[in-house]
C-alpha cells in the first residue's frame, strides 16, 4: 500500500497504470533476450538485432525476416542494431572497459 501512496504523491492517480505497464515491458524484453539466447545470439541482443546482424552477413532467412519486420515497422531491423550499439557503449563504460 505504501507504493500506491508514493505513486499518488509523485504524479497523481493518472500515473498509477504506468508501473504495471513498465513491469510488463521489462518482462517482454527479458523474454525477447531469452529467446535470442536460445537461438544462439548474444544473450544481450534482442531477436530482431540478432537477425539484423546476420542479415548483414548474407543470411537469406534473416533477410526475409527483416524484410517482413521492416514492412510492419519501417527500419525496424536497422533501429534494433542502432539500439544494440548504444547499449554496447553504455555496457562498456559501466564496466570500465573503455580504458
Amino acid at each position: 500500500m505504501e507504493k500506491l501512496i508514493i505513486i499518488h504523491r509523485a504524479g497523481g492517480w493518472s500515473r498509477l497504470w504506468t508501473v504495471p505497464v513498465l513491469y510488463l515491458l521489462n518482462l517482454l524484453l527479458a523474454l525477447d533476450t531469452l529467446v535470442a539466447a536460445l537461438l544462439g545470439f548474444d544473450p544481450r541482443l534482442t531477436i530482431t538485432a540478432g537477425f539484423a546482424l546476420l542479415a548483414r552477413k548474407d543470411c537469406k532467412l534473416c533477410k526475409k525476416v527483416c524484410a517482413v519486420l521492416d514492412k510492419l515497422d519501417s527500419r525496424h531491423c536497422a533501429d534494433s542494431i542502432a539500439n544494440w550499439n548504444g547499449y554496447k557503449k553504455w555496457d562498456r563504460s559501466m564496466w570500465n572497459l573503455d580504458n
